[in-house]
């Protein structure tokens, strides 16, 4: 899981078209170094969840185009990285509820 958090936009950009791909500064660059407007959001609904932000999912939307035709790309509101399966918040389902109603789930800094 690690290896995904640190590599994820390396991942990303194996299929990115020339155009949109990062450069190696770009990846190299250390996590909180430039301001976050719209950070992610965690969110629960049986799963914790990460949602992405508007910022990523425009980066998603540029990535889609180069995939091939036959490929099925998801809705925004469809996408997500799931961080905890349901069958592990069992016994804290109702202390998430709560906090997901109350919008107080908020994203580990680390994480973007």
């Amino acid at each position: 899981m690690r290896l995904l958090f640190e590599n994820w936009r390396k991942y990303l950009n194996e299929w990115a078209v020339p155009e949109h791909s990062m450069t190696s500064d770009e990846l190299a660059k250390p996590v909180g170094m430039e301001p976050v407007v719209n950070p992610p959001i965690v969110k629960f609904t049986g799963i914790l969840k990460l949602v992405p932000s508007t910022e990523t999912l425009e980066e998603i939307r540029l990535l889609s185009e180069s995939l091939p035709g036959e490929s099925v790309v998801l809705h925004d509101d469809r996408l997500h990285v799931t961080l905890v399966h349901q069958s592990h918040l069992k016994p804290y389902r109702s202390a998430l509820k709560a906090l997901s109603a109350a919008e107080e789930l908020r994203c580990p800094r680390k994480l973007f």
